[in-house]
């Protein structure tokens, strides 16, 4: 498309107005761009920030936890014991063959007293 030059003033200085106003556009939405990747910058250095300082907070919450489940220990009672609590039945030490067993004062069958009332 060849080029047209023109004499007239108005129309030169309308383009030139036109240029302008579009250069300054152009400056105007720079600017906004780099104020916007600006922000979004701080915005994700201040949310890896946070999130760091959560994750070490909650490494610490655990460690409290753990130090604080390890300083009961010697306060509980051995392996031993517990396996000795979990295999009796109303204070009667059992086999894990005889756990299931009837212990002497369980009911064996037969007419009951209450029964023979109504």
């Amino acid at each position: 498309m060849p080029t047209i030059l023109t004499d007239d003033f108005a129309v030169q200085q309308a383009v030139r107005e036109q240029l302008r106003w579009s250069d300054a556009q152009d400056a105007a939405l720079k600017a906004r761009l780099a104020a916007e990747a600006a922000a979004q910058r701080r915005g994700y250095a201040a949310g890896h920030e946070a999130g760091r300082r959560e994750a070490l907070e909650a490494l610490a919450e655990e460690k409290r936890q753990l130090a604080a489940e390890l300083a009961g220990l010697p306060t509980r009672p051995p392996f031993a014991e517990l396996e000795r609590r979990r295999w009796s039945v109303r204070g009667e030490s059992r086999t894990r063959l005889a756990f299931g067993d009837p212990h002497p004062g369980d009911y064996l069958g037969g007419p009951v007293a209450w029964a023979a009332a109504s």
